[in-house]
């Protein structure tokens, strides 16, 4: 009867497997090598890698630093503020304020261009549609911050 044949793979050993890829590595990858090094001179020369380097060595007061900055009022305050504009821009149509990014540039330069205009021609454009829909829309929110800020001090 045929007896087996025991077939003995000796275990890799994984620091030479490791050694190995290191011995191939600035072979395999000069280019990249070269370019690493390139971008750790830069580094060196602007000071970069020092102030790296000292942040490293004392990250826990840096970190305590950066925690008490982000946990002071004003910090907080503007992060709210932000969540709330982000709320206000994503209600608005783009389209809106596409036209106002145009508008507001095109006016300035036809500020600059012309002289002030007098009352009369002042109180000819208030009889325009279109500058009493905006003016409505500014009195509208005008009138109801106020609104707000009369509630706030009864509170």
């Amino acid at each position: 009867m045929a007896q087996p044949i025991l077939l003995k793979i000796p275990p890799e050993d994984p620091r030479e497997v490791l050694r190995h890829r290191l011995e191939n590595a600035p072979l395999e990858h000069a280019e990249a090598l070269l370019s690493l090094l390139d971008i750790v001179q830069e580094l060196h020369d602007k000071g970069l890698l020092e102030i790296a380097k000292g942040g490293l060595g004392s990250g826990e007061k840096v970190m305590k630093i950066a925690v008490d900055a982000a946990n002071s009022p004003e910090v907080l305050q503007a992060i709210r503020n932000f969540m709330i504009m982000s709320k206000l821009f994503a209600s608005l149509d783009p389209r809106l304020l596409e036209h106002l990014a145009g508008a507001v540039p095109k006016a300035l330069v036809e500020a600059k261009k012309e002289k002030p205009p007098g009352l009369i021609a002042l109180l000819g454009m208030l009889a325009s549609q279109d500058t009493r829909r905006m003016l409505g829309i500014g009195t509208r929110v005008v009138q109801s911050l106020g609104h707000d800020l009369g509630k706030q001090d009864e509170s």
